[in-house]
């Protein structure tokens, strides 16, 4: 980016395929999506204007809805004409942020402007965006509606039609949609594991969930969104033996436990009262899922800090790094909590520890008085920081002199 700042600063403008190919390897690196604002400006400079394929890869770097429409806002006040990958990449955007209601509008605006468009493809982004924000009767109705078009489904359409089913726990359905892909020789798309494995969880279909887990495992076909669906749904079952086994059958298997497993053992744990076993996930996890903790930024005027959430901090020390706990579970929150007081008791008397909680979705009061009850039981102090909301400083209290 700043090579590119450098050459218009210098007067050499490059073709816009250069600025295809930047914007490109921005689609690639999601920790960057908020620069391709700023290569689209540079693109103005040398008069170049931004083209339907440089906003299309732009829109294919976002996974946030409101940023994806404020850059397709930008492209209709340009007067550039969105072209069906525009449509496609904007639907893929609501898959990620799973948000169906966006995803809707999307179609119907692309339908209006084009219909030719439209086609299985197009329905099956559109499907997927349902899918995964959790709605899978709506999903049935959009398959319907597609059939009632004259569109036939392909084996992509059925993989979610099957997770639609799995979903809302309709074993018959589900058994009558695998039967039907193997007489017409489709197999589940390999993407779309995940979002099956997922349904069968959701809806309650544990044994048909591993059952399906163990056959990709045995096929190669493994991939770490799978496990983590099905732990997940196991955590939210409390039901740690089982979260425990397939733990120890991912690592005979030669794959890593993903994140978002341990996250489900260090709740599933959490639930079931057993301190020491979430305490050794969370060891366990560190290599895997790496530091909760983030880099933090003094705010303008000096009063105050902010966390930086895409950047993990490389060491802890107090003064540029917060232990960020505003998207965790508590279970994970606790544990990491427990790590934390360890090292403080066996630090200087003077250490402390930044937490930073966050805005979350649950009511605040509820979270906070865990966490904090927590940090007590833990033997920690916590106090709020002045000028940075939802930060708190810990530490341990004074160690008594012997005797």
């Amino acid at each position: 980016m700043g090579t590119l700042s450098s050459m218009i600063r210098h007067g050499f403008y490059p073709q816009r395929a250069l600025f295809h190919f930047v914007l490109q390897a921005l689609t690639n690196n999601r920790s960057q999506a908020g620069q391709v604002r700023r290569v689209l400006a540079l693109m103005r400079q040398p008069r170049i204007q931004p083209d339907a394929a440089a906003y299309n890869y732009a829109l294919r770097s976002q996974a946030n809805a409101g940023f994806a429409g404020a850059l397709l806002k930008d492209m209709l006040e340009a007067g550039v004409a969105p072209d069906r990958d525009t449509y496609m990449a904007m639907l893929r955007v609501c898959r990620m942020s799973r948000n169906m209601p966006r995803a809707l509008e999307i179609f119907a605006e692309m339908e209006a402007a084009n219909a030719s468009f439209v086609d299985v493809q197009t329905w099956n982004m559109l499907l997927h965006a349902i899918v995964a924000s959790g709605n899978p009767q709506s999903a049935l109705q959009k398959v319907a509606e597609m059939t009632r078009r004259g569109l036939a489904p392909d084996a992509i359409t059925c993989s979610l039609l099957l997770a639609a089913h799995a979903a809302l726990g309709n074993r018959a359905e589900v058994d009558s949609i695998v039967s039907q892909m193997s007489a017409s020789g489709m197999e589940v798309a390999p993407a779309y594991y995940r979002w099956v494995v997922e349904g069968y969880a959701q809806g309650g279909l544990m044994q048909r969930a591993e059952d399906a887990l163990e056959a990709m495992l045995t096929r190669g076909t493994y991939h770490p969104h799978l496990a983590a669906a099905l732990l997940r749904a196991h955590s939210n079952a409390a039901d740690q033996p089982r979260v425990m086994y397939w733990l120890r059958r991912l690592s005979a298997a030669g794959h890593e436990p993903p994140p978002g497993a341990w996250n489900a053992a260090i709740d599933a744990a959490h639930k079931a009262g057993d301190a020491d076993a979430a305490d050794a996930a969370w060891c366990a996890a560190q290599p895997a899922s790496g530091t909760q903790y983030r880099e933090m930024r003094r705010r303008r005027g000096g009063v105050g800090w902010h966390v930086l959430h895409n950047r993990r901090a490389h060491s802890r020390d107090a003064a540029s790094a917060v232990l960020d706990l505003s998207s965790c579970s508590i279970g994970w929150a606790l544990a990491a909590l427990c790590a934390e007081a360890r090292e403080l008791r066996n630090g200087s008397p003077s250490a402390f520890r930044y937490a930073y909680m966050g805005a979350r979705r649950r009511p605040h009061a509820a979270v906070f008085d865990q966490i904090f009850e927590g940090m007590r039981d833990l033997g920690l102090q916590a106090s709020e920081v002045p000028g940075a909301t939802y930060f708190y400083k810990s530490e341990a209290p004074p160690r008594q002199p012997a005797g």
